[in-house]
C-alpha cells in the first residue's frame, strides 16, 4: 500500500470532521440545518475531487467496509484505511477542541 493513499484518507477524514462537525458544533446557531448539510456536502465534494484519484476518497469506515465486501480492495488496504480514518477523525476533532 502506498503511503499517499493512506495519507489521503487521513487528510480527507480530518477535513470532513473538522469542517462538517465544526459547522454543526460551532456554527449551528448562525447557519442552521441547511448550512450544516451544505458544509458536509461541499467538503465531501471537494475531498472526492481532490483525493478521489489517489485513494478513492472513502473518508468513512462504512464505505471502506462496503468496498472490502465487494472485493474491490484487499483486507490489508481496508485495515490501513480504517486506521488512517480513525486517526484522521481524532486529529480533526482535536483541532476543533
Amino acid at each position: 500500500m502506498e503511503t499517499r493513499t493512506v495519507a489521503s484518507e487521513f487528510i480527507g477524514t480530518l477535513l470532513l470532521v473538522f469542517f462538517g462537525v465544526g459547522a454543526a458544533v460551532l456554527g449551528a446557531d448562525y447557519i442552521g440545518v441547511l448550512g450544516i448539510a451544505l458544509s458536509f456536502g461541499f467538503v465531501l465534494l471537494a475531498v472526492a475531487y481532490a483525493l478521489g484519484p489517489v485513494s478513492g476518497a472513502h473518508v468513512n469506515p462504512a464505505v471502506t467496509l462496503g468496498m472490502l465486501l465487494a472485493r474491490r480492495i484487499t483486507p490489508r488496504a481496508a485495515i490501513e484505511y480504517w486506521i488512517a480514518q480513525l486517526v484522521g477523525g481524532i486529529v480533526g476533532a482535536g483541532l476543533l477542541y
